[in-house]
C-alpha cells in the first residue's frame, strides 16, 4: 500500500465520493468529507480573514482513505499576531476497516509536522479518541469551562437528558419537574448566587441589536486584545465575515456606555426538537463576546435579559477567559460538565507558557473551531 497525504485536488473528488459512500454504508453518516476540493466559504489565496485547505490520504492514486480540513486564522499570541492552524474533521477509513487503522495517526502527524503552531477544539471532550491521540503525540489537553443558566426550571428538568442514565433517574427527574419544591428551590438558588452582584451592575448601559458590527468594534478589539494571552483576532472585518448579515441565526449585540462601545456579543436562540442533550428546550447560546473589564458584569447581565426576552428556557456558553468566567458565576450561572476540549501543539503551548503559564487569560468560545453547530 502506497499512501500519500496531499492537498485535495479536483481529480480527487470522485475518490472522495467513494470514500464517503463506504463510510455511509457502515453507518458513519454524521461526518462527511467535503465533496468539493475547495472550500466555498473560506477559499484560500483570496486574502480573506479565514481560509480553509483540505488534505486527503490517497492510496496508489486509486482510493482516498481519509482526510482532514485545516482552517487558518490570525491570532494574538502573547501580544504577537500570528497565523494559527486548526485541525478539523480528521476522517479515516480505519473506523470501518482495520487495514487502515494507521491512517488517522498519519493524518494527525502530517498536520502537526506541516502546521506546528496549531490547535484542535471541541472533539466531544477530553476522553474521546482524537484528543487522547493528540495528548500521546505531545500536545496539551484540557477541558474548557461550560456554564449554564436556567430560566424555566420545570421545563429544564423535564427535557434535559444529562443525568438520565437509567430509568430510575429519568423517573426521578420527571417527578422533580412536576413538583413545586425542586424547580422553585433551583430558581431561588440561582437568584441567591446573583444577589451580591446586582448592586455592581450599571443599569445605564444600552444594548443595541445590529445587522452587522460597526467600525467601533475595531477600537474595542484594540483596547481588549492584550488582555488575552491567546485569542483569535476579533476585529470588525473578521466578525462580519464569520457572522454576516445573511447568517440565519446570529443575533449581534453592541453595548454602549453613553456613546462609547464597551462590548459586543453574538447570540443564538434556537427552539430545539428532540435534541440528544436539550430535548425540546428553547436554547439560548452566548456564542462569543469581548467586553472592556469594568463592564463585564453589566454586559453579561444584559445578555441574560436579552435571551430571557426571546423565550429561552436555558442559556449556555463555553468561556475560558477567567474574568468572564467569574462574571458568569456572579450572575448565578452553574458550571457543568464540558465536552469542549482544547489541544495545543507543543510549540504553541510552549509559547503560551512564557506569558500565561496557567492559561487563565486564553479566550476561547464557540466562535473558534467548528462554531456552534447543531444549535
Amino acid at each position: 500500500m502506497s499512501l500519500l497525504i496531499q492537498k485535495y485536488k479536483k481529480e480527487h473528488e470522485p475518490l472522495v465520493e467513494e470514500f464517503n459512500q463506504r463510510l455511509n454504508e457502515h453507518g458513519i453518516t454524521e461526518y462527511v468529507f467535503p465533496k468539493k476540493f475547495q472550500s466555498s466559504l473560506y477559499p484560500p489565496g483570496q486574502g480573506l480573514p479565514v481560509e480553509m485547505e483540505h488534505f486527503v490520504a490517497v492510496e496508489d492514486n486509486l482510493f482516498v482513505r481519509g482526510g482532514y480540513k485545516l482552517k487558518k486564522q490570525d491570532f494574538m499570541v502573547c501580544e504577537e499576531r500570528r497565523n494559527i492552524g486548526y485541525l478539523q474533521l480528521p476522517l479515516s477509513e480505519g473506523v470501518i476497516d482495520k487495514r487502515y487503522a494507521s491512517v488517522g495517526l498519519q493524518l494527525v502527524k502530517h498536520f502537526m509536522k506541516n502546521f506546528p503552531e496549531s490547535y484542535a477544539l471541541g472533539m466531544g471532550g477530553v476522553d474521546r479518541p482524537l484528543p487522547q491521540l493528540l495528548k500521546v503525540l505531545g500536545c496539551s489537553l484540557q477541558s474548557l469551562p461550560f456554564y449554564f443558566f436556567i430560566y424555566h426550571p420545570s421545563r429544564f428538568l423535564s427535557q434535559i437528558t444529562v443525568g438520565r442514565t437509567n430509568r430510575w433517574r429519568s423517573l426521578m427527574m420527571d417527578i422533580a419537574s412536576r413538583s413545586l419544591i425542586i424547580p422553585s428551590a433551583l430558581w431561588v438558588l440561582q437568584q441567591a448566587r446573583n444577589l451580591p452582584s446586582k448592586r455592581l451592575i450599571d443599569h445605564s448601559l444600552q444594548s443595541v441589536e445590529v445587522p452587522i458590527f460597526s467600525e467601533a468594534v475595531d477600537t474595542l478589539w484594540e483596547q481588549c486584545k492584550n488582555h488575552f494571552s491567546l485569542a483569535a483576532v476579533r476585529d470588525q472585518r473578521t466578525l462580519n465575515f464569520l457572522f454576516p448579515a445573511t447568517h440565519p441565526q446570529a443575533i449581534r449585540l453592541e453595548f454602549y456606555s453613553s456613546k462609547t462601545l464597551v462590548g459586543y456579543a453574538i447570540l443564538f436562540c434556537t427552539k430545539m426538537k428532540g435534541h440528544k442533550q436539550f430535548g425540546d428546550l428553547c436554547l439560548g447560546t452566548l456564542v462569543d463576546t469581548v467586553v472592556i473589564p469594568e463592564y463585564q458584569l453589566s454586559v453579561f447581565s444584559l445578555i441574560q435579559k436579552k435571551l430571557a426576552s426571546l423565550g429561552a428556557d436555558l442559556m449556555v456558553t463555553n468561556q475560558s477567559f477567567a474574568p468572564y468566567c467569574r462574571a458568569l458565576e456572579s450572575l448565578g450561572f452553574f458550571k457543568g460538565p464540558s465536552n469542549f476540549a482544547l489541544s495545543l501543539t507543543r510549540p504553541l503551548a510552549d509559547k503560551l507558557l512564557g506569558c500565561d503559564p496557567k492559561g487563565l487569560a486564553m479566550h476561547w468560545t464557540r466562535f473558534d473551531g467548528d462554531g456552534p453547530i447543531h444549535l
